[in-house]
């Protein structure tokens, strides 16, 4: 009963209620600093992130189609890129 972490997890001892704890452990952290206050200037313009995420999409599905236009046409190389493909999406 002397040992904190055993004090707290104990709820009853020989028929006796020990719950809640009289003596709960105090925090060592200091206070929160208070937060400044914001004015609120309505909704977040969302345009520039989703121009910028759909800019990155298109680069990106651009690039593997024109992978697709350049690439020999021996069958093999289209198996092995395949395979590679779902090897990383797998791994990842």
């Amino acid at each position: 009963m002397e040992d904190e972490v055993a004090r707290g997890a104990i709820i009853t001892e020989k028929g006796e209620m020990l719950w809640p704890n009289p003596n709960p452990p105090m925090l060592d952290a200091a206070p929160k600093a208070k937060k400044e206050t914001v004015e609120d200037t309505g909704p977040k313009d969302l345009r520039p992130e989703t121009m910028q995420k759909a800019g990155i999409i298109a680069a990106s599905l651009a690039s593997i189609v024109g992978f697709g236009v350049l690439c020999p046409t021996n069958p093999a190389f289209h198996s092995m890129l395949t395979t590679f493909s779902l090897a990383v999406v797998a791994g990842y």
